[in-house]
Parts: C-alpha cells; structure tokens; sequence
C-alpha cells in the first residue's frame, strides 16, 4: 500500500502542478475570465503582471513534472522526494499566510495550502525510509 499511495499522491501532484500549462498558452482573455469565475474579479493587465502570471505558471509546469519524474520510481529518487514534501509544506504554509493577508477568498488559499500540507504528509509517512544493514557481530 505504501508504495501505490506514495505514486498515487506523486501522480495527482503532478497532473494538478501541470494542469497550470493551460495557463502559460491560454489567451490572456481567457485567463482574465477565469480569474473572474473564480472570484478574483478583474485582473490588472499591465505587462508585469502578464509576465509574472505566465512565468509562475511555466514554473508550476515544471514542478509537476518533477512529481511525475518522481512517480515513477519514487525508491530511486528518496533525497529528491525528501525535497518535494519538504517544498509542498513551504508552498502550503505560504499559500496560507499570504491568502489570509492579501484578501483572497479563503477557499482559494486554504484549498491551495491545506492540498499541499495533505500532499506533503501522505509523502511524508508514506516515503522509502533508508534501509540500514545490521553491525556486524564482533
């Protein structure tokens, strides 16, 4: 079971990290009208914030391939892993400190946070724990 939880929770990190590809080659009116959907209302749309909401998306892009690098051999890749759960509790209690004081709707901040630090624990109690060979007897 821990193996298949540990893959499972690597692969859902990674289709939902990846989903933000959308984000990086969508219309800017697109991503303004999903914006609204959500809840954000209008966005600004000088060229810092297109730049910056394009680049945070690439690299989300990124992230979510590096969980799915991860998925498929999660044993071989144990230090890198130790980084990802490490990195989504970061991102987590980020997203929750910077949504409670920046006026996001709580569902965003706390379905973005809470999903990272739930992420993060399942990789944590689920990760490969280091095999150490016995003492020799004397």
């Amino acid at each position: 079971m821990r193996d298949r939880g540990l893959k499972i929770v690597l692969w859902i990190a990674g289709v939902g990290w990846g989903s933000s590809i959308f984000m990086v080659v969508a219309p800017w009116s697109c991503v303004e009208t999903c914006a609204d959907m959500l809840g954000f209302g209008a966005l600004p749309t000088g060229p810092a914030v297109v730049y910056g909401m394009r680049v945070m998306s690439a690299v989300s892009v990124f992230v979510g391939a590096y969980f799915i690098v991860l998925a498929t051999n999660p044993r071989a890749y144990v230090p890198f892993l130790n980084l990802a759960i490490g990195g989504l509790m970061f991102v987590g209690l980020a997203a929750l400190v910077a949504g409670a004081i920046s006026n996001v709707p709580p569902l965003w901040y706390l379905g973005d946070g809470l999903s990272c630090w739930i992420m993060g624990f399942l990789l944590f109690i689920w990760r490969p724990r280091p095999q150490v060979a016995p003492l020799p007897a004397n």
